[in-house]
């Protein structure tokens, strides 16, 4: 073989080695632009729960659901949100378990006891 066939072979080797290159790159360019573009989706989710739960009203929305239900029956706590609500009929538990699953509220205990005919609850959310 003449230098100049070894030099063609040679660079042609290069040439194989790039093209083998350049598409190993742009493969490894879009997962990782997938990649990033997820993680930048859950960091807008997580900013929106966080916006959502430390809403200043949050409070003023669970005591304005609340209402519906007499003062006799509940004893409501400022303090996280405690709860503690006695002789409900089951459309007032109802009512109040439905409000508390449509808020962005972390239950931390929930104890449902049936007296009679009556409901019991006592409650302990956070956010």
């Amino acid at each position: 073989m003449s230098k100049k066939s070894i030099i063609l072979l040679i660079g042609l080797i290069f040439l194989v080695a790039s093209i083998f290159y350049d598409i190993k790159a742009k493969k490894e360019y879009i997962k990782n632009k997938e990649e990033l573009t997820q993680e930048v989706r859950e960091v807008k989710n997580i900013i929106a729960l966080k916006n959502l739960w430390s809403a200043k009203a949050l409070k003023s929305k669970i005591k304005s659901s609340l209402n519906t239900i007499s003062n006799k029956k509940l004893t409501f706590k400022r303090r996280g949100v405690e709860l503690v609500a006695n002789n409900l009929s089951y459309r007032e538990l109802n009512h109040i378990l439905n409000k508390f699953a449509s808020m962005p509220l972390q239950f931390k205990k929930l104890d449902i006891k049936k007296v009679g005919s009556n409901f019991n609850l006592e409650c302990l959310c956070e956010w």
